[in-house]
């Protein structure tokens, strides 16, 4: 089988990228606050977790912007989402126990449940492992890939999907 490689949206990609560049520098802007004594110290806080939150942010938007790399690829191994920072890279098919979609604050997830539901976690660096808890307890799903950042129709990849995964199960039989 080919596999299916679907790219982010560049221009949802770089809109990102802005908005979290100028959070970042309003970060900035409350922590300068704090340092010249305009502020309390609870905005000064905000202003630090604004800056480095979304500073890091705005270069994974960017990053991705630049070097245009696959967000979503379906191969005959499995599945591999890179399609945000947190990202679980390849789910091979023996891992996935469904596939499916879900909406979280009106946005639409690809939701991918694996068999054991902290393969994600145990498989990631400190802090990816975080977030993908902090994830865990929003989404019952392992594997949630925001399908309004991918350059494909919702129906078009469903269907794909669907095609492979099932040719997986019948060789698995």
């Amino acid at each position: 089988m080919e596999e299916l490689v679907v790219f982010p949206k560049r221009g949802r990609m770089l809109g990102f990228g802005i908005v979290c560049i100028l959070t970042s520098a309003f970060g900035l802007f409350l922590t300068l606050l704090l340092i010249v004594g305009e502020a309390p110290i609870y905005i000064g806080l905000i202003g630090i977790g604004l800056f480095l939150v979304c500073g890091f942010s705005s270069i994974f938007y960017i990053k991705r912007v630049i070097i245009h790399q696959p967000a979503l690829i379906v191969s005959n191994e499995g599945i591999t989402d890179n399609s945000s920072y947190i990202g679980a890279g390849l789910v091979n098919w023996d891992d996935i126990a469904n596939i499916g979609m879900i909406e979280e604050s009106g946005q639409p997830f690809l939701a991918i449940y694996t068999f054991d539901p902290d393969l994600i976690i145990n498989r990631t660096d400190t802090t990816k492992r975080m977030a993908n808890k902090a994830n865990k307890y929003l989404l019952a799903s392992q594997v949630n890939i925001p399908v309004n950042n991918l350059a494909i129709p919702l129906n078009e990849l469903l269907e794909k999907i669907a095609v492979v995964w099932e040719r997986q199960a019948e060789k698995s039989v």
